[in-house]
């Protein structure tokens, strides 16, 4: 299993993490095929 950090930028892009390897990419360029273990959303 390989679990990454996937985070939203600005322009449509996507930042990908895990651990010292991370990259940006649209979200065209990535195909997701999991599912969502946990989501944490903070609100003011």
């Amino acid at each position: 299993m390989n679990i990454r950090q996937v985070y939203r930028l600005p322009g449509g892009r996507l930042g990908v993490e895990n651990g010292p390897v991370s990259f940006e990419c649209t979200l065209s360029d990535i195909e997701l095929n999991s599912s969502v273990i946990s989501k944490t959303a903070f609100t003011e």
